[in-house]
């Protein structure tokens, strides 16, 4: 469920960076120096994550609990670089229309992991307890 509501903002914001590209009042260099940095880092924190994790682990479909790459610093790396992305794609297309929508997707990347964690505590147990007492959720 968690992954159709991410696709979902994602394909919105997407069709919304369409119409209003270019819009707002950031120079160049913030889209530039800023911007695309942010989007290059954030997609590669979340393609990196997922390569390790595997789709049908991300999805909850398999039973692999992942603690090597970048889940060694970070519970929800895949989040991470979903609002690296959304932080980087709003600076870079500079879309006026396209803020609010991303600061309130980031805030929503930012709550689920909630409710994951205890459906993680569930299935894994110990294991995900020890792990949670010693990375953090975010960075």
């Amino acid at each position: 469920m968690t992954w159709l509501v991410i696709i979902t903002i994602f394909i919105g914001l997407f069709l919304i960076a369409i119409e209003d590209f270019n819009s707002w009042i950031l120079n160049n260099k913030v889209r530039y120096y800023l911007g695309l940095p942010l989007f290059i880092l954030g997609t590669s924190i979340t393609c990196w994550a997922i390569a390790l994790m595997g789709a049908r682990n991300t999805l909850g479909i398999e039973n692999k609990f992942i603690t090597i790459g970048p889940y060694r610093y970070s519970r929800n790396p895949q989040y991470i670089g979903d609002i690296l992305i959304l932080m980087g794609s709003a600076l870079f297309i500079n879309s006026s229309m396209l803020f609010v929508p991303s600061i309130l997707a980031c805030i929503g990347f930012r709550l689920m992991p909630f409710p994951e964690e205890d459906w993680l505590k569930e299935r894994y147990g110990v294991e995900y307890i020890e792990y949670y007492n010693h990375i953090t959720r975010f960075i």
